[in-house]
């Protein structure tokens, strides 16, 4: 009967070794951009995050006060190390900034580092996803979300063929100094997605453009996505000299997509594209 209470303890301390270790290996992610954590939530680990920025809201259960929020613009380091992470994905178009600090983090937690490439193109998304996913044990998943993402966008631009492509402008930044968006960069890659095309394609990046310059370029519809309502976006095109001979001052050639899903290279690309191609459907 000893015998028998020894096995059994030595099993009960086997079987809670098993779990400390298992405890001790918990993954606990911190996501340093939405667009990072809407991949992280599409393959399964939302459980896992221990940080995000004050910036994400998707998907809503990242708002519980339950998750930690840091301000990338004012990187905390003593707040990410007190989260004990395992792993930080951390994205190139913020990372020179906070480099350091990410360094520093690391030193003290040993957690692995990913830093997400910026992505210009759909493809781009779909090479993140896949990054991110090998990076998190999560190969398979990322696969499987890829998969089913190539398969929307190939039924997606299948139903907007046969249709004209309008010519497009996006605001970033309302006038007299208008940011747009040019070639190689996300949102004019959802924008030729949509079936639209790019009125600035002849530049790059995010460059800043006249008055004179938009009028010469005629655009046909007008994307709003500054931080101005629908009203003072209207009132702000019908108000700015030279502009009143374009069809962009006219209401139905206005939208004001959701920034978030237009601006973040994720999970919700297709939504994004959708969103846009539908700004401007026959009923408007």
């Amino acid at each position: 009967m000893k015998r028998v209470y020894l096995v059994l303890i030595m099993l009960i301390m086997i079987t809670l070794a098993a779990c400390q270790k298992e405890h001790d290996t918990e993954m606990r992610i911190v996501s340093l951009i939405p667009s990072n954590t809407e991949i992280v939530s599409e393959l399964g680990l939302f459980d896992s995050l221990v940080m995000v920025t004050v910036s994400d809201d998707f998907p809503d259960m990242v708002k519980s006060d339950d998750i930690t929020k840091i301000d990338t613009f004012n990187f905390d380091v003593e707040k990410v190390i007190a989260e004990k992470p395992t792993h930080i994905v951390s994205h190139e178009s913020i990372n020179d900034g906070i480099s350091s600090e990410i360094e520093r983090v690391k030193k003290a937690t040993g957690a692995k580092v990913l830093v997400v490439a910026d992505a210009t193109s759909i493809e781009d998304v779909f090479r993140d996803i896949e990054t991110v996913g090998n990076f998190l044990g999560k190969s398979q998943e990322a696969d499987d979300v890829v998969e089913r993402l190539e398969a929307e966008f190939t039924e997606f631009k299948e139903s907007i063929e046969p249709k004209t492509k309008q010519r497009a402008v996006v605001f970033l930044s309302p006038t007299p100094e208008i940011y747009t968006v040019g070639r190689d960069t996300f949102i004019s890659s959802l924008l030729k997605g949509a079936g639209m095309v790019n009125v600035f394609s002849d530049l790059k990046g995010y460059p800043v453009v006249s008055n004179e310059s938009l009028v010469k370029h005629e655009p046909q519809v007008a994307i709003n996505l500054t931080d101005m309502s629908d009203k003072d976006f209207r009132d702000m095109l019908k108000s700015t000299p030279g502009l009143k001979s374009l069809d962009i001052t006219d209401l139905g050639n206005q939208c004001t997509p959701d920034v978030n899903l237009v601006s973040r290279p994720g999970p919700r690309i297709i939504q994004g594209m959708k969103s846009l191609a539908e700004c401007f459907n026959d009923e408007n």
